[in-house]
């Protein structure tokens, strides 16, 4: 399989597997909105199903990834991607602060990976922030890590994102990165990938 056939069916896989994962966030924002409306037993089995074809696909990603494709990423370069992709899905207006550091060292991982989960990410903190709302984008290195982090001072409500943030956060531990997510009294959300970075010959880019 050449490098373009692969970029090929990473491509496929980090779109099936975006799906899957709002699909299971939907469930579970039933279960949490709706209680005893809905048959719970029956949602729980959807999210047993969907939580089963993400292992699977995070699984063949994790395999894609092994078998030759690029082992470092450039985050500015995918955080300017994902966020120009983010504005043009968002129905809403959206004010995006961007400080993003200079000479940052690579990203330890594929970047068709490390691309789905930034993201979700700003998804996360988009869907958050709501019509006018306001999201802060910060990259920088820290020790042996390269940071991404997302706040939004405000948000219509909190969402439940600590809990939707579980599958991002199971899905950064497939390259050894790390997720925290907060949302305080007042709406504040606050959301860090922290990722490792590439340790190879010729990190910085």
């Amino acid at each position: 399989m050449n490098s373009r056939d692969r970029e090929l069916d990473l491509a496929n896989l980090q779109k099936l597997l975006g799906n899957c994962l709002g699909r299971i966030d939907e469930h579970a924002f039933r279960l949490q909105e709706d209680g005893a409306a809905i048959d719970q037993e029956t949602v729980a089995d959807a999210i047993e199903d969907e939580t089963g074809e993400l292992q699977q696909i995070v699984d063949s990603i994790v395999e894609a990834a092994i078998a030759g494709t690029d082992e470092r990423a450039d985050l500015n370069a995918i955080v300017a991607h994902c966020t120009s992709a983010m504005l043009q899905e968002v129905w809403y207006p959206l004010v995006v602060r961007q400080r993003l550091g200079n000479k940052l060292p690579s990203v330890a991982g594929s970047t068709g990976m490390i691309t789905h989960a930034v993201h979700r990410a700003l998804a996360l903190a988009a869907s958050h922030a709501g019509n006018g709302g306001e999201v802060a984008i910060t990259t920088r290195a820290e020790g042996d890590e390269v940071l991404f982090e997302l706040q939004c001072p405000t948000g219509s409500s909190a969402q439940n994102l600590e809990d939707r943030a579980m599958t991002l956060r199971a899905f950064v531990t497939q390259f050894d990165g790390r997720c925290n997510v907060s949302v305080d009294a007042t709406g504040g959300f606050w959301l860090a990938l922290e990722l490792p970075a590439y340790t190879g010959i010729d990190q910085q880019r």
